[in-house]
């Protein structure tokens, strides 16, 4: 230790004797002493091969501090990028002291929200598989891989790490909850619910393997036990995960509740929060601010709104095959319409969306098509925002690819959302567009914005483009019932009670053995 000054190492040996004498009630401060100290010995030269031993050591208790004090002073969900660049910058200096410390990679790595934010998911990648490669027999530091991996849309590779680390740590429910995700993402269903009952055995506490576990289920017709099933997803719903303030995972998904029979506040209650939660993690200043907006004047003098459409759903999905028809009805003459295209998670999914020649028919429809899929949060609303959009329209709500964070930024005057979520935002829009029998009445004060009640329903759709009238008639011909050329099913006796059946066939799964 002689090469380091020792006036400035005793004002750090102080402040650690005093942190570590501060009373527990005292806890901010002392952490808040620590790092004072943490950061005066993580700046000493080192001048001696044998200092190495301990001296990354204070680089990286500097780095683990930063994020406590953090976490005290700061809101609960997410640090500031600035405390989080402090962090990256003393681990990055203890690699260059100790090049093959794994622990170090890690921890650099797991700052998912610091590479997103920067535009440089693959560094995480890179640096998690670093730190693989130096300790490949970590279960950890696969698992975390593997959540790399899902950042950037490769579900293959992150179900590869998962079970590589699931079959490392058995007895992890975390690794088993991961697990069961990156199955999920592959439509590896009933190894996905393997991962997530395994997660939920290992530890009952944990609410997000169980509501994984539930949800999932349901989803594969798996019914038995289902009424208890429902009587323990809302005991934890209402209990714990409104409780709870930092991000969570299956459990803060509204949209899988749709088809649940909960009470009727269940749902909005859990997506207000999800939304408080969200809101709470943008910094006031982050929050975008709009003179008013003055229509567009075209040459002739015709004055028009800058109407945006934002979705990660435009091309080979439900969405975009019901809104053909409504983008075609606007008035070119009053409206510039402009597609803001998200990402749907994960390199299969946005493969399948967006292949086909319903995108190449939808981009058509739009005078702009704007691809805001690489970027973050903030860049997309700050994005959307010099594009000078009067009117914001979300297809995505709470539904998978939606964007949340863009919303709450205010990046248009007025903001809606519409046809892909029917159900409240939670407050991150200004309007909801639905009708009577979607929003009836007495289900209006679960709703956390302004309605836009549509006379008949709010729910669009292209029958008309996609199958011209009149179709042909149906028929009784030796006993086979034709639909339009379709034969539907080859005798009425087939069907219940001897009647027709109208089914919607959007999730069709094989269920065995459950």
């Amino acid at each position: 230790m002689a090469a380091r000054d020792n006036g400035r190492f005793k004002e750090a040996t102080r402040l650690l004797e005093k942190a570590q004498g501060l009373p527990a009630w005292r806890d901010m401060t002392q952490r808040a002493t620590e790092c004072a100290a943490r950061k005066i010995l993580s700046h000493y030269p080192s001048s001696s091969q044998h200092e190495l031993s301990d001296f990354y050591w204070d680089h990286y208790q500097y780095a683990q501090c930063v994020g406590q004090v953090e976490e005290t002073h700061g809101s609960a969900v997410t640090p500031s990028s600035d405390a989080t660049h402090a962090q990256i910058q003393a681990l990055s200096q203890a690699t260059k002291l100790k090049p093959d410390w794994a622990l170090a990679y890690n921890d650099m790595g797991l700052r998912f929200g610091y590479w997103h934010e920067r535009g440089k998911l693959q560094e995480a990648v890179a640096l998690l598989s670093h730190a693989v490669a130096l300790d490949p027999a970590s279960g950890i530091y696969a698992t975390n891989l593997a959540m790399a991996y899902q950042h950037v849309g490769h579900l293959a590779k992150a179900a590869q790490f998962s079970r590589k680390a699931a079959a490392l740590l058995p007895d992890n429910a975390q690794v088993q909850l991961q697990l069961g995700r990156a199955l999920e993402d592959i439509e590896d269903h009933k190894g996905a619910l393997g991962g997530y009952a395994a997660a939920h055995a290992l530890d009952p506490s944990d609410h997000d393997a169980l509501c994984a576990k539930i949800f999932l289920s349901h989803y594969l017709c798996a019914w038995k036990g289902w009424k208890a099933n429902l009587e323990t997803l809302q005991r934890v719903l209402r209990g714990p995960v409104l409780q709870r303030h930092g991000w969570g995972g299956a459990c803060d998904q509204p949209f899988r509740l749709f088809s649940y029979s909960l009470p009727a506040d269940v749902a909005p209650l859990l997506t207000a929060h999800v939304i408080a939660k969200e809101a709470a993690a943008i910094l006031p200043q982050h929050i975008l601010t709009h003179a008013k907006l003055a229509l567009h004047t075209l040459p002739n003098g015709a004055r028009q709104l800058n109407v945006a459409y934002m979705s990660s759903d435009f091309g080979s999905h439900t969405v975009s095959s019901l809104l053909g028809g409504l983008l075609r009805r606007h008035d070119r003459t009053r409206y510039t319409l402009t597609a803001l295209e998200l990402k749907t998670a994960g390199d299969i999914h946005q493969h399948k969306v967006r292949a086909g020649l319903s995108r190449t028919q939808l981009r058509d429809s739009f005078q702009h098509w704007v691809d805001l899929s690489d970027l973050d949060d903030a860049s997309a609303a700050a994005s959307i925002q010099t594009r000078r959009v009067h009117i914001l329209v979300d297809l995505n709500g709470h539904s998978k690819g939606g964007r949340q964070g863009v919303l709450l930024r205010r990046p248009a005057p007025v903001s809606l959302t519409f046809l892909g979520y029917p159900a409240t935002s939670g407050g991150s829009v200004d309007v909801i567009v639905t009708d009577r029998y979607a929003a009836p009445p007495e289900l209006r004060a679960n709703l956390y914005e302004g309605q836009l009640m549509m006379p008949n329903s709010y729910f669009v759709n292209d029958y008309r483009h996609r199958h011209p009238r009149p179709l042909a008639a149906a028929r009784d011909d030796d006993a086979q019932v034709a639909c339009g050329r379709q034969r539907c099913f080859t005798d009425a006796a087939d069907a219940p009670h001897g009647g027709a059946v109208l089914a919607n066939f959007g999730q069709v799964r094989w269920k065995e053995g459950w």
